[in-house]
This record gives C-alpha cells, sequence and structure tokens, in this order.
C-alpha cells in the first residue's frame, strides 16, 4: 500500500490505552475528564477512519466511488468535530463549572456546524476533496483550510489558558504548555510532510498522554487546593500550620501516586514494545520499535525530572555515597550521548587529565545525572559544531580533590543579562529564539540543587551566538590513587543491546502478582525464554490461596493493588506457618520511585525490589541470584 499508517496504529493503541486509564483510574466525574474522554474517543475514531480512508484509496480499483467519498467525508467531519471538542475541553479545565457559554464560544460552533456542511457537501463541490476522470484522490481548492480552522482551535485554545495561567501550578502550568505545543507541532508537521505519511494522530495521541496524566490527576488537583488554603491570613495562622501538616502528608502520598500511576501505562508501553523489538524479523519495524524505546526513555527522563524536582522542593532529597569508577561513569554518559550528538551531525569528545585518581566516593548517579542534563542542555541548542566534556581536577586536601566537569558547545550562547535567570525552576530564557526546542526548564534547575548538596559551584561562560561552557566543581573522596590514564570513547561506545537468552529455568516455578493484566503480560513475555512454569494473579487474596497450593522459587509481588496491596499481602503471608513458601524469595514489583522507597521495602522482610518500567537484564539477573543454581541451565553462546 503507498500509504505509510504504522504511526497512526501506534496512535490507536495510545488512545485506546488512555481511554482504558480514564475508565479504570480517573473515572471520578469530573467535568474535565468527562470532556477529554470524548475528545480522545473522536480522535480515535477520526484516526481508524484515516486508516480506513487510506485503504479505500489504494485499493479503489476494488471499492465502489460512493464508497471512497464517504470514508474520506466521515474523516473530516470527524477531524472538525476533534477541533470543536479540543476548546471545549479548555473550557473545562478554565473553568470546571463552566457557566454560560460566551460569544467567542457560540462564534466557534458555528464555525464548525458550517465546516461540516461543507465537508458533507464536498461530494458535489469538491471543495475539500474529489476523484477525478481516473478516480484518483485530488485535494479541493480550499483543502487547505482544514489546516487553518485546526490551528484556528489550537491557538484559540491555548490563548484562552494563558489568560487564566496565574490560577494552574507550575507543574500544570508545564503540561498544558505541553499538551497545546505537541497538538500544534502535529498539525504543523503533517502539514509539510508527504501525503503518504500519516502522524497526526500519533502527536495527538502524546498530547493526550501528558494531558491525563499532568492535568487530571486527581491527587495533585487536591493537593493544589490544599495548598492554595495555607495562604490563609493571620488570623488563621493556627488552622493553617495544621493544613500545612496535613498537605505535607499528602505531598509525599502524591509523589508515590504520580510514580505509580504515569510508570504503570510506562511499563506496559515499554515492555510491549521490547516483546516486539524481540519477535520482529522486518528492519522497518524494528527501526518504529527503537523509536519509540527512544521517546519512551525520554518521557521516563521527564517524569523523574519532576520527581526530583518535587523531592528538592520539599527537602526530602539526599546523596547516596558510594565507592565508583570514574572510567565507569564516563563510559556511561559516553554511550547515552555519543549517538544523539551523531544522529544531529554533531561531533562529541571526552577529555580527561590522565593523572585523575581512577576510584573515587560520592553519588555517582547524581553526577552521571549532573553530566547528562549539561551535555542533554548543549547537545539542544546546538545545531552544528561540537559538544565537549572536559574532565578536570585539582587537589584539596588529603584524600580529597575538586572533581571539575566542563561542558563546552558551539550552539546559540546564551545572553548575558540571562545567565543570572538559569537555574530558575521552569523557566527558559530567550523564548523567542528557543520557542521550538523542547524542555521543561527543570534540567538546569535539578543539576544546581545536586551542585550545592555536594557543597560544589556552577559557573557559566557564553558568548551569545557562538557558544557556551557550563563548568561543575564537586568536592570528592579519593578511594584509589591509581590514575584514571586516558579515556577511551572508541573502545566503550556500546551498541543497543538484542535480547539474547543465556540461560533457561524449565524446572523452576515463579508467581507474578499484579492488578494491572498488562503487566502480567510484559512479565510473561520477558520471561517466555526462560522456559520457567508460570503462574499468574491479579490480587493479594488470589496470591494467598496460591502459595497454600504450590512452592514456588520467587514470588513477584506487586505493592499498590486495590483491596489487599503488596505489603498486606507479604505480612499474611509470612503470619501464615503452615504455608509452603515461608522462605522463598519475595520480590516487590513497584512503580514507586520516592526516596527511601527501597530501604523501606528490605525493612518489611522482601528480598529484592525490582521498579517499574521493569528492564529485562535486571530481571534476569534476579533470577540468577534467587533460583538455586542446580535449576539453572547455561546456554552456550
Amino acid at each position: 500500500m503507498k500509504y505509510d499508517i504504522h504511526f497512526s496504529i501506534a496512535a490507536a493503541v495510545i488512545f485506546v490505552l488512555l481511554l482504558l486509564s480514564i475508565r479504570f483510574q480517573y473515572n471520578n466525574g469530573q467535568n474535565t475528564v468527562k470532556k477529554l474522554r470524548d475528545l480522545i474517543i473522536c480522535l480515535l475514531l477520526a484516526d481508524l477512519t484515516d486508516v480506513i480512508s487510506a485503504y479505500t484509496i489504494a485499493y479503489k480499483e476494488f471499492i465502489p466511488v460512493w464508497l471512497n467519498y464517504v470514508t474520506n467525508t466521515a474523516f473530516f467531519v470527524l477531524e472538525t468535530i476533534c477541533m470543536a471538542l479540543l476548546p471545549r475541553y479548555v473550557r473545562y479545565v478554565v473553568d470546571p463549572v463552566a457557566g454560560k457559554k460566551t460569544v467567542m464560544d457560540r462564534i466557534n460552533e458555528g464555525l464548525v456546524f458550517l465546516y461540516v456542511l461543507i465537508c458533507i457537501s464536498s461530494f458535489y463541490t469538491h471543495l475539500i476533496f474529489y476523484f477525478d476522470e481516473n478516480y484518483k484522490y485530488r485535494h479541493g481548492t480550499i483543502y487547505e483550510s482544514s489546516y487553518i480552522l485546526g490551528l484556528y482551535f489550537m491557538i484559540f485554545a491555548f490563548i484562552r489558558l494563558m489568560s487564566r495561567r496565574k490560577e494552574f501550578a507550575k507543574r500544570q502550568l508545564v503540561s498544558i504548555i505541553g499538551f497545546i505545543i505537541i497538538a500544534l507541532s502535529g498539525s504543523i508537521a503533517q502539514f509539510f510532510m508527504p501525503d503518504s505519511l500519516f502522524i497526526l494522530y500519533f502527536f495527538f495521541s502524546v498530547a493526550a498522554f501528558i494531558g491525563i496524566y499532568g492535568l487530571e490527576t486527581p491527587d495533585y488537583i487536591k493537593l493544589e487546593k490544599a495548598l492554595g488554603e495555607l495562604k490563609t491570613s493571620q488570623k488563621e495562622l493556627e488552622e493553617a500550620v495544621i493544613r500545612a501538616e496535613a498537605a505535607d502528608v499528602a505531598k509525599s502520598d502524591f509523589l508515590a501516586n504520580m510514580s505509580h500511576e504515569i510508570r504503570t501505562p510506562i511499563n506496559a508501553i515499554l515492555g510491549m514494545n521490547e516483546l516486539i523489538s524481540r519477535e520482529t524479523t522486518e528492519p522497518s519495524v524494528e527501526t518504529y520499535s527503537n523509536n519509540i524505546a527512544d521517546a519512551g526513555q525520554s518521557l521516563l527522563a521527564l517524569i523523574n525530572d519532576i520527581l526530583d524536582f518535587s523531592k528538592i522542593e520539599a527537602g526530602r532529597m539526599e546523596l547516596v555515597e558510594d565507592d565508583y569508577e570514574l572510567s565507569n561513569l564516563l563510559r556511561e554518559v559516553n554511550n547515552i550521548i555519543r549517538i544523539r550528538c551523531e544522529n544531529k551531525g554533531l561531533k562529541f569528545k571526552i577529555n580527561n587529565n590522565e593523572k585523575i585518581p581512577g576510584k573515587l566516593k560520592g553519588d555517582d548517579v547524581r553526577i552521571r545525572q549532573i553530566l547528562i542534563n549539561l551535555l542533554n542542555n548543549a547537545f539542544k541548542y546546538t545545531d552544528k559544531g561540537s559538544v565537549t566534556l572536559d574532565v578536570d581536577y585539582k587537589d584539596v586536601e588529603d584524600g580529597k580533590i575538586e572533581l571539575i566537569l566542563s561542558v563546552k558547545d558551539t550552539g546559540i550562547g546564551i545572553r548575558k543579562e540571562d545567565i543570572p535567570a538559569l537555574g530558575e525552576s521552569f523557566k527558559r530564557v530567550d523564548l523567542q529564539s528557543n520557542r521550538r526546542r523542547e524542555g521543561t526548564g527543570l534540567g538546569l534547575s535539578i543539576t544546581k540543587a545536586f551542585i550545592d548538596m555536594m557543597h560544589g559551584y556552577l559557573e557559566v561562560d557564553s558568548v551569545y551566538g557562538e557558544g557556551s561552557v557550563f563548568t561543575a566543581h564537586i568536592i570528592q573522596d579519593v578511594v584509589d590513587t591509581t590514575p584514571i590514564g586516558v579515556f577511551n570513547e572508541k573502545a566503550t561506545t556500546v551498541k543497543k543491546e538484542k535480547h539474547k537468552a543465556s540461560f533457561r529455568v524449565p524446572s523452576a516455578r515463579l508467581l507474578i502478582v499484579d492488578d494491572v493484566r498488562m503487566n502480567l503480560m510484559v512479565m510473561k513475555g520477558f520471561l517466555k525464554k526462560t522456559e520457567a512454569d508460570i503462574d499468574m494473579v491479579m490480587s493479594g487474596e488470589e496470591c494467598l490461596e496460591k502459595v497454600k497450593q504450590n512452592k514456588y522459587d520467587i514470588i513477584f509481588l506487586d505493592h499498590m493493588m486495590p483491596g489487599m496491596d503488596g505489603i498486606e499481602t507479604l505480612k499474611r503471608m509470612k503470619e501464615d506457618t503452615e504455608q509452603p513458601n515461608q522462605t522463598t524469595p519475595v520480590i516487590m514489583l513497584t512503580a514507586n520511585a520516592i526516596l527511601g522507597a527501597r530501604e523501606e521495602y528490605m525493612a518489611l522482610g522482601l528480598n529484592d525490589y525490582l521498579s517499574k518500567p521493569v528492564d529485562w537484564k535486571q530481571l534476569e539477573n534476579m533470577l540468577v541470584k534467587y533460583i538455586p543454581e542446580d535449576k539453572i541451565e547455561k546456554l552456550s553462546e
């Protein structure tokens, strides 16, 4: 077929997942949720109609001309209705009780009604589309008006939202801006793309994803209302203090819930994508899969940034210091950044002082995050030239050094007057030049906070139009003075790893407990090649029945389940001294990524902790670690 509908199919899958999420997680009766659900349903129908019309046009020799007119007319009508539903949803976001319609609302409804009539009449007028004497699909004289009308409604929605921006929290504002920009970008991109490539509704599906998990999280809406109430008069100070303590507890609960709610669907998306990557033999499908994986990891990084910012803001972020190899840290950073630069046509280089002590003590996870944030920033604002990481050091005192990490780029640079504003949360400088560049404005804020926690400082030197240099100075303990030597990026660059089974455990029996069916499917798919005997249940009650009946080698137990959660299930399992799994390793499966979660789980008697999205390598390492050695059969390379 001459049309590429892969992105449309992917969009349909995402729309269905979002509708299921609304049905089972956000079905709280709120007006905004109902309007967003209606919008997603309409987008799904328009997307499917777009795919159907692509088939009817492609196989026109088998399709009557009147049917082609019907399918294409249905698509344009649904597309127009979607345009109208977006401002309606925004109206309820701005004002949840949504009183009388404004004059502009009625004008917009009139425009939609008129355009629907034009679409329907196109069978006779050929204004939007038509089929010529050779039965070939053609654009009508006002075909571009569909893009113009769509852009008008998105701009109208954006202006309405921005007019009430002071009423939204910063995180909500970021979600709103992301929602509109992604939808707008999809329309603009589709206009300039070949007619044979359908990408519009994929952009809309991503925008809808942000709308749900950014704007419609009920706990967050309640939290923002509670925090607003704290800004009452001094006469209510005593009551405000009590509410503040309650809000602090609510914020911790919100962080746990937010992490779980967002990571759960991402676990399904990335997990199913990994299974597609394993089983496909089509190079094009593997390319699409790799793109989905990259986009998913980018979305996960954005979520982690927001969670980290929340923890820093609440004063709950702590450093976890341990010994680490500096060369390993640089290798990991190189593998992440190099391919991005090469894909953009940029040169990437790591230079280091070969005398730097090779083994240090500090929080290498946060240092890696500092470097990734600084390098991503350089990559983002550099369109040609290079990005360079220089690693140097200074002796401070016995057993300590000042580690100097300098990121240099040949990008657009920063105006001197804008430099003091760097590091402010959710703020991006020089918006006129950078409005098309992605980002939330959180990266530098988080980076600066981590550097401050390490008793260091960040230097910025930039020439507008020529490039910038960001230099982090942090103090680290020296564990081994053996020099690191010259860093060789060629010896450390690693290609994307393709799954290959290295062992099987056909005699092992596993129990997986998770209340989300798709998560069970992902886990089963990851474990398929191990040939293990797998039981799957969807509640704590079912888990307790299974452990009475069977002896397992490992139990994977989800934390947040309705009714009896994972913690309560574990407690009751341990209390039942008659069941045969008293010594069976229990590994917590959780999307809870807040600080201290691992320590909390270990203290409760769990053997280990596996976070979502589940990494198949970590999962297989768990099997090797906890399944008896005599049940593991190694496979030859």
